[in-house]
């Protein structure tokens, strides 16, 4: 199980990239088995849009996927999640278990 962090634009860990700006983005990346069926799966979580329902998208494929490429012609599922639902999902995958109600 592995996560990565993409740092936003304008970091520190990136200073050559445009200043940070509010409608880019941040994401997070989570590789691991998936809670339900057990076979290897990659998620990216992005901030949704200004006005969505929910304040983030959940992106899920089968498979490791770490090429941008790859990911772009991958078959996903995806879904509007709040910020506990994030949270319970990167618990299930990184294996701390599902989170208390």
């Amino acid at each position: 199980m592995a996560q990565t962090l993409i740092p936003p634009f304008g970091t520190p860990q990136d200073p050559a990239r445009r200043p940070l700006d509010a409608t880019v983005p941040a994401s997070l990346s989570l590789h691991g088995a998936d809670p339900v069926t057990g076979l290897p799966t990659t998620w990216h979580i992005v901030r949704a849009p200004e006005g969505a329902a929910e304040p983030y998208v959940v992106e899920h494929a089968e498979g490791e996927i770490h090429s941008p490429a790859v990911w772009m012609q991958a078959r996903r599922v995806s879904w509007a999640a709040g910020e506990a639902d994030v949270v319970a999902l990167v618990r299930d995958v990184l294996g701390g278990g599902p989170t208390a109600p």
